[in-house]
């Protein structure tokens, strides 16, 4: 079933985090049930700024339609609602992350109509195939998909690895549904990743008629601001035994960040506008000395960002 608003557009042009854009990510199940979780999404790449959806996440209680943090490992802290609107704060309370106009029209206020919402799809009567799919990064070589459902009783996914592509083909039960989390298994497992490696849903449209195809990057790249300072993001999960940085065309370099098994966040500070910058994050390991690149690179243009070049 689909949820509405699938996004919550950000209205005050001063909060740090303008350039995004909060939409839904899940529903909450077990625990996590009642709730609507709402993530960071960045418009530019079309990807979700973190691959978990703990970190820059809230929620609202649907019982209540009040809303609060959802992410445990980053900011925001505080969400404070007044004047009909929702502001998201830093831990002290004071910087504005970003603000959105409380819903009153939603799926899960009682008398909401069932709308499409911002962007998201929902089925008409009748209507039959696969929409609204989502790709979620679990690793720099693994991702898990999910999506909506209706009429069908298979679904084939195919992986294109470098030029050759595989498939697998799965049944359905009953008129309509969502699948979540789907990582496959064995030989058609969603995990051994190259950069620029391909993912789709065969038979699946996007909002605009179009198949929505995940293409594999080991570091996924952005641009936020951070402690007040515009910065250059790169997030991966790294390799085991290896510490990671990012380097520049202008010769700066972070320090190392050492492996964790967990998704690592480095930034660095953007330099004045107007100037070309090329991006790299870089792996090291004393023993055996080895420095080597890590993934693709990223470009700035006092504003403007690229991939793939270096």
């Amino acid at each position: 079933m689909s949820v509405t608003p699938a996004a919550l557009p950000n209205i005050d042009a001063t909060a740090n985090w303008n350039a995004y854009e909060y939409r839904h990510r899940t529903t909450g199940t077990g625990v996590d049930a009642g709730k609507e979780i709402y993530d960071m999404w960045e418009p530019t790449g079309a990807h979700w700024v973190n691959a978990a959806n703990t970190y820059y996440s809230i929620y609202v209680d649907t019982a209540t339609n009040t809303w609060y943090d959802y992410g445990t490992n980053a900011n925001p802290v505080n969400v404070n609602e007044s004047n009909g609107e929702i502001s998201l704060m830093d831990a002290g309370n004071v910087a504005l992350l970003y603000k959105f106009t409380k819903p009153t029209t939603a799926s899960w206020i009682s008398g909401s109509g069932s709308g499409s919402g911002s962007g998201r799809q929902t089925f008409s009567s009748g209507q039959s195939g696969i929409i609204n799919v989502e790709f979620n990064k679990l690793t720099d070589s693994s991702i898990e998909l999910g999506f909506d459902w209706q009429g069908i009783n298979v679904y084939q996914v195919y992986v294109d690895r470098g030029g050759t592509e595989t498939w697998s083909q799965h049944s359905l039960t009953g008129a309509d549904g969502t699948v979540t989390g789907y990582t496959g298994a064995g030989a058609n497992a969603l995990t051994g990743l190259n950069e620029g490696d391909r993912v789709w849903v065969n038979n699946a449209t996007d909002a605009d008629g179009r198949l929505p195809v995940y293409v594999h990057s080991i570091v996924e790249w952005s641009k936020e601001v951070v402690s007040g300072t515009k910065s250059v993001i790169a997030k991966c999960f790294g390799e085991s035994g290896f510490q990671f940085r990012i380097s520049n065309t202008l010769g700066e370099n972070t320090q190392y960040v050492s492996h964790t098994g967990n998704e690592l966040s480095l930034s660095a500070s953007l330099p004045s506008p107007g100037k070309k910058v090329i991006w790299q994050v870089w792996k090291y390991k004393a023993s055996p000395i080895t420095l080597a690149k890590y993934g693709s690179s990223f470009t700035t243009y006092g504003g403007i960002v690229s991939q793939n070049f270096w």
